[in-house]
């Protein structure tokens, strides 16, 4: 496993030496002063970063996953452990006799007093009496398998069964042991061949082992301050040094290596991304800092676990991944160290709001918005409270455009159907259709809010007008307790209870603030339309659904008919509420219809 994938699964659990250093790189130096030893009071501190969790650790042949059982300080000497179990593929439930490597890190005094009990071990006399039986060694390490003997282990005395393998390594002033055996408990016969053929192929096992040592020693230097010995790339475009720097990417300047580059309203921002031991947490790309945001403002961060957070500001809509304050957000994994990463952000009518790393698609967010116009900064914002770049390397920065049939989107008119809806949504044209017959209005801030969920009065306003229904203006109240007077929703309502079209509670409620579901809006819309479906013949429906519930016929007819579509497992989610654009594409689709 190279280095830059092992530092990306530190940084996947915490970039904190980074976002401690932040503060004392604002405005001069990095701060990326070694600590001169490892300590015991440094290792419980980050006993959760030293050690990989269970997921990094590879797999045995017939013990595929790891599963961590403890991680603590120790008892029997001044260090800190970690416990993971191997899982049995046959029977993963099972909790006995598996498979397990028990790591410890004990930092000694100085440097030379960890050289002097390395090597007193490394020649141990256990090695020359038979106890222990070297299989290899270095400068730093030996590795040795031990019979079934109390004496296996340097420290913790187990009473083992079979044989064991062991990995002890030392860095700087610390040991650190990785010990594979098989503790007692329930018998099965497969699990402990397995465990031998794990021992007799002991080159493979004390790979895993490696791999554990390699880790913690990483981990060490990185989250207790160890020595920064990588350069940085010599092929970078912006070396982002100080978390004050600031550099306008999209004014045309000699200084930049791309003079004449123009940004999208509507397309794509890309650029190569890297990163070291001596990075620090930050803005990557800022439209906005201090200042209120306006919508389509764009902002790229690191964030302290060393994952890309992608942001778009626009508080008119709404989105799966939007905050309170209107910013939609998409976040990537951890990033790796050492490496060129490539990064693209897609915005605007045609692309949407949109994260790529590398070659993996992150996610997509509900928004459509084009980016706003104003300047686009690489590192930190000029003139705001907080000079907060992050610290790295950028290169190759390219821009596109989108494009409707051949013509730049940035130079066309009219694309939008709502703020929040253009041509490109997939339920554009029922949502258009809707929108041009007088069904359905945006709301006062232009917007549809296509993925907003409808309630048990917008549906009929929604379902008579779509169905070119002349709903007279009665505004009387009916009669159920929580329908107030005078409200907007009246003359629909009354019409649809007068048509039998919806009926109350027993209890005397309507509930007319209750979102609708899948099914509840499935029937409603076909009385509307004056289709008796409840008799409809059942045969076959979808794997979520069953055939001897009250909706069972809707959904048939919705089904033979192409009405509402499926989700990606092909589950039709009938309780799920319905959204705005599902019930414009499914009005669309039965009124223009054969």
């Amino acid at each position: 496993m190279n280095k830059a994938t092992f530092l990306s699964s530190i940084l996947a659990t915490l970039m904190v030496v980074q976002s401690i250093g932040l503060a004392s790189a604002v405005g001069g130096e990095l701060n990326t002063t070694p600590a001169e030893l490892i300590t015991l009071a440094g290792l419980r501190e980050n006993i959760d970063f030293v050690f990989p969790d269970e997921a990094y650790l590879s797999g045995l042949e017939f013990h595929s996953t790891w599963a961590e059982v403890d991680r603590r300080s120790m008892l029997e000497a001044a260090g800190v452990e970690v416990t993971y179990h191997a899982r049995f593929n046959e029977a993963p439930n099972f909790e006995d006799e598996l498979p397990t490597i028990n790591a410890y890190i004990l930092p000694k005094a100085s440097k030379a007093d960890a050289e002097f009990q390395f090597n007193a071990l490394k020649n141990s006399i256990k090695f020359s009496n038979g106890t222990w039986d070297k299989l290899s060694e270095g400068d730093d390490f030996f590795a040795y398998m031990s019979g079934s003997t109390s004496q296996s282990d340097i420290i913790k005395y187990r009473s083992l069964e079979e044989s064991s393998l062991h990995w002890v390594s030392q860095f700087d002033n610390a040991l650190i042991v990785v010990n594979f055996y098989r503790p007692g408990g329930e018998y099965i016969k497969r699990n402990v061949n397995a465990f031998r053929g794990y021992l007799s192929n002991h080159e493979d096992t004390l790979d895993i082992l490696n791999e554990l040592v390699i880790f913690s020693k990483e981990s060490i230097r990185f989250f207790l301050g160890g020595a920064y010995s990588v350069e940085g790339p010599s092929d970078d475009d912006y070396h982002v040094d100080l978390a004050a720097y600031s550099f306008n990417l999209s004014e045309k300047s000699d200084e930049s290596p791309y003079p004449g580059m123009m940004f999208a309203r509507n397309g794509t921002i890309q650029w190569d991304l890297y990163i070291d031991d001596a990075s620090e947490v930050g803005t990557v790309i800022d439209m906005v800092g201090d200042d209120t945001p306006i919508p389509g403002s764009i902002q790229v961060e690191l964030n302290e676990k060393g994952e890309i957070q992608a942001r778009l500001f626009d508080d008119r809509v709404q989105s799966r991944c939007r905050n309170d304050q209107g910013w939609h957000q998409i976040t990537s994994t951890p990033i790796s160290l050492y490496d060129w990463q490539t990064v693209t952000v897609g915005y605007g009518w045609m692309e949407g709001f949109k994260l790529n790393v590398g070659d993996d698609f992150i996610g997509t967010c509900e928004v459509n918005t084009p980016r706003a116009e104003g300047p686009i900064y690489l590192g930190d914002y000029p003139g705001d409270n907080l000079a907060q770049s992050f610290v790295g390397y950028i290169k190759n920065v390219t821009t596109e455009f989108s494009e409707n049939e051949g013509q730049i989107l940035d130079d066309l008119q009219g694309n939008l159907i709502f703020a929040d809806v253009s041509e490109a949504h997939p339920n554009s044209e029922a949502i258009e259709y809707m929108r041009d017959n007088g069904i359905i209005e945006g709301y006062d801030n232009g917007t549809f809010r296509p993925y907003q969920a409808v309630n048990r009065v917008e549906i009929l306003k929604m379902l008579l007008l779509g169905f070119g229904y002349d709903v007279p203006g009665n505004t009387d109240t009916p009669d159920f307790s929580d329908v107030p007077r005078n409200e907007w929703y009246l003359p629909y309502l009354n019409y649809a209870l007068q048509f039998k079209i919806v009926q109350g509670d027993p209890d005397g409620r309507y509930r007319p603030a209750d979102s609708v579901n899948r099914v509840e809006f499935l029937k409603i819309l076909l009385v509307a339309y004056g289709i008796n479906a409840a008799d409809y013949p059942v045969t076959e429906l979808y794997p979520d659904t069953e055939l001897d519930q009250w909706y069972a016929p809707y959904v048939q007819f919705s089904k033979d008919n192409g009405l509402m579509d499926l989700d990606e497992n092909g589950n039709f989610n009938p309780g799920a509420q319905v959204s705005r654009a599902e019930v414009a594409e499914t009005i669309h689709r039965l009124v223009t219809s054969n």
